[in-house]
């Protein structure tokens, strides 16, 4: 092992493990992998609760953590860990082999997710290094976003106060070419600032830092509001907007503002690309989940098209329909990380010039 020098930068880890086998093997590997400029000191508990009063009273710049400890198991073990020092990176080193879980738990922050027993020495400390480094970009990252929300929100704000001032004569007559001109920029200002939410919504999807307030919701009155909301636009159109629903209710434990977010985007993109026919709201019950979905018979996606989707700024498709219509490309790839929060799954189905389906399945608690 090398001595690290007095100078030597150190790195606090707090192992939460309660194998006594498993927590040697951390610890030798750890002090192989110390440096001159660089060394490791290993706090380690063997409780859940241990752990989060040793995060409340002591500083850490990383965790690893056991899934399987005798006071808690599965992901709600990190949850807890993540709600506790949202600002420590965590590293699951769990013998649960799960692919769901390592999905879910790198989505909601995890910096990694490894399998005891299938890493040796040199790729423990590269998780452990990549880890580390991943948080200090993941802070450079929250930094930046929150200055720029403040610098470019605040002026927005004002000027669009500004301008709505002017249009409603507060400083005198406003001819037609002013009118004209001052609605196309508060138009435009209108889209910056939704542009600039929907920035600040997939920062946090990403940081995995989106907060959710749940409480049990009987999903079909959010969806008819969203659908009484669009009906008007709907019926502008020319669109019939139907609704699926069962006659009895069905509940979920979400977050009511977020999936809200989620009917709007959905039923928004639907009225937005269809030209004529129809748009269906649907709700099924399946047990322990909640299946929800909108359809419409609209221009729909190629099958090449179908693929980015969900990315961010997926904007999709060549059709003319879709090239003049107006959008930040972030809806559908905030919409599948809200769902994704909720520990759901969000996929479509789309034929071009033929309409698109998007489901989503939601656990019921």
């Amino acid at each position: 092992m090398t001595s690290p020098s007095e100078g030597s930068r150190e790195i606090r880890i707090l192992l939460v493990e309660d194998d006594a086998d498993d927590a040697c093997l951390v610890q030798k590997y750890l002090e192989q992998s110390q440096t001159d400029d660089q060394r490791y000191v290993l706090v380690r508990v063997d409780r859940l609760q241990t752990g989060l009063d040793s995060l409340k009273t002591g500083r850490f710049h990383l965790v690893l953590l056991d899934l399987s400890l005798p006071d808690s198991q599965g992901l709600e073990t990190f949850i807890k860990v993540r709600e506790t020092a949202p600002n420590v990176a965590v590293v699951i080193c769990s013998g649960l082999q799960d692919r769901q879980v390592s999905i879910e738990a790198i989505a909601k922050g995890a910096q990694d997710y490894v399998i005891k027993g299938q890493f040796d020495r040199m790729m423990f400390e590269r998780v452990v290094r990549y880890a580390l480094e991943r948080r200090r970009v993941q802070e450079i990252q929250e930094e930046f976003v929150g200055k720029v929300i403040h610098d470019l929100g605040y002026p927005l704000v004002v000027s669009l106060e500004a301008i709505s001032l002017i249009l409603d004569g507060f400083y005198g007559d406003v001819n037609k070419g002013q009118r004209e001109l001052l609605t196309m920029a508060q138009k435009a200002m209108h889209r910056l600032n939704r542009m600039i939410h929907g920035l600040l919504d997939i920062s946090k999807i990403e940081l995995g830092k989106i907060e959710l307030v749940r409480k049990k919701i009987n999903m079909a009155d959010l969806a008819r509001e969203v659908c009484a909301n669009f009906q008007p636009l709907a019926a502008k159109k020319g669109l019939e907007l139907k609704a699926t629903f069962p006659e009895a209710p069905v509940t979920a434990c979400v977050d009511e503002d977020r999936m809200t977010q989620v009917w709007t985007n959905l039923v928004s993109n639907a009225v937005k690309y269809t030209e004529r026919g129809w748009i269906e709201v649907s709700i099924h019950d399946r047990g322990s989940d909640v299946e929800c979905g909108v359809a419409d018979s609209g221009c729909g996606v190629s099958a090449e098209d179908l693929k980015k989707l969900f990315t961010e700024f997926g904007r999709v498709g060549e059709s003319s329909s879709r090239r003049k219509i107006e959008g930040t490309g972030l809806g559908l790839a905030i919409t599948k990380g809200i769902v994704m929060a909720h520990q759901g799954k969000i996929w479509a189905e789309s034929k071009l010039n033929e309409g698109t389906k998007i489901t989503f399945v939601l656990p019921k608690e």
